[in-house]
């Protein structure tokens, strides 16, 4: 409960609730964070600015209504000392809206709908996102369970066959937020043995086709060595070995881990730039030049996805940056070459 000395506990709270309204518009300094308080329609002035209090008496009271937010509320709020703002980091079990069940079943779908490849799926997600965090813990893990079905009722099974011990662990690793480990055999892995993974799993997704497990590796072992945290990989789940997979009594930390975010920029030919770039990835800017060629700049996440939708351009992009998209763009041609030179008797 929160308590006031001298003032009732209606107006502390009234006061603490409109810095939080004000923090979920985003990041502010105190300024505004006490300006917002007294806009809120107080009989009085909240702050005693009026009463030529003295600045630093403002600041221990508003302190005080911090302290109050973090340890009576439950809500995190974090001070970036760069840049002197405020963030809302986190709000607690008891959350700061509740939904009714058909909402949160509503939810469910939306995410399962807006996939990452969909129109708009950028801001639609990060609406959700957001939605999400403001709820309950007991409502949060009732829409991580109700995605993790709808991805398998909304969507035929992957065209390889998925064995349901594989199924059942990711289910249960995404739903439960534990970390997940398993040996991982792709087509692609030279020497062709299987690499054992311990990761973070953060979302069951179906892309293009095929599900896929969406997460931190935290450690990669195989014939070649091992390696201490990978970063963020997708995992096809037919490449999942189910003899080897379990579900770990390891919590996951709160909040996915920040990913590292990469400026991609690559020129396409006058061919495809006289008419409407498609958008493939987030915060595109296009410019086009006077020999008819387009820049792009946008921001990736995964240069390995990145390289895959660039090469459906064939000759007609060349990507300029990051050094990790145009490695794999050279690797994907070079071995294109190789293959047709030798003929299909090689």
């Amino acid at each position: 409960m929160i308590r006031g000395s001298r003032e009732s506990q209606w107006l502390v709270l009234r006061r603490c609730l409109a810095i939080v309204r004000q923090l979920q518009r985003g990041p502010a300094d105190k300024d505004t964070l006490m300006t917002a308080v007294r806009v809120s329609e107080f009989p009085q002035d909240p702050y005693n600015e009026a009463d030529g209090a003295e600045e630093t008496r403002l600041t221990k009271k508003f302190e005080k209504d911090l302290w109050r937010i973090r340890h009576k509320l439950g809500i995190g709020v974090r001070l970036d000392r760069q840049t002197g703002r405020y963030h809302l980091e986190k709000v607690g079990a008891n959350g700061l809206i509740a939904l009714p069940t058909d909402a949160l079943s509503t939810l469910a779908f939306l995410y399962n709908t807006f996939q990452p490849d969909a129109p708009e799926a950028t801001p639609v997600r990060s609406l959700l996102d957001t939605l999400l965090s403001y709820l309950p813990e007991q409502q949060l893990r009732a829409v991580q369970r109700q995605r993790a079905i709808l991805n398998l009722e909304l969507r035929e099974l992957d065209e390889g066959d998925i064995d349901p011990r594989v199924l059942r662990a990711v289910q249960k690793a995404v739903r439960e937020r534990r970390l997940l480990e398993f040996d991982y055999l792709s087509p692609r892995h030279d020497p062709p043995a299987p690499r054992r993974h311990r990761v973070e799993p953060y979302d069951f997704v179906f892309r293009q086709g095929h599900y896929y497990l969406e997460g931190y590796c935290l450690r990669w072992k195989g014939p070649l060595g091992e390696k201490d945290h990978a970063g963020y990989f997708s995992y096809r789940l037919v490449y999942m070995q189910p003899e080897s997979i379990r579900v770990l009594p390891d919590k996951l930390p709160p909040g996915p881990r920040r990913v590292r975010r990469y400026r991609l920029r690559y020129e396409l030919s006058p061919r495809i730039a006289r008419g409407d770039v498609s958008q493939h990835f987030e915060e595109m800017v296009v410019a086009r030049r006077e020999d008819g060629w387009a820049e792009v700049t946008a921001t990736i996440t995964d240069p390995f996805a990145a390289a895959k939708r660039l090469l459906h351009y064939g000759q007609h992009c060349r990507v300029l940056e990051p050094p990790e998209v145009v490695r794999l763009m050279r690797e994907e041609v070079r071995g294109m070459m190789e293959l047709y030179e030798r003929g299909r008797n090689p």
